[in-house]
């Protein structure tokens, strides 16, 4: 995991543990934190899977020689 992802893992576990404190709101973070937990792994998943595709549709590298030099 690189550390770009770390920070980010960190700065959502920091706001999330901080709007626990906030009494009139805890509850609904509470019932909300799993389905946006979810939904940020789905999209950190499809990012991925772009990614994997991207390099899959990469040129091949081929040994011909170049004729236009």
């Amino acid at each position: 995991m690189s550390i770009v992802a770390r920070l980010t893992n960190c700065r959502y576990g920091t706001v999330y543990l901080m709007l626990q404190y906030v009494p009139p709101l805890s509850m609904f973070f509470l019932m909300t934190a799993p389905a946006s937990s979810a939904l940020w792994a789905a999209d950190l998943e499809k990012e991925r899977r772009e990614q994997e595709a991207n390099l899959a549709q990469a040129p091949q590298y081929t040994d011909e020689p170049d004729t236009a030099v």
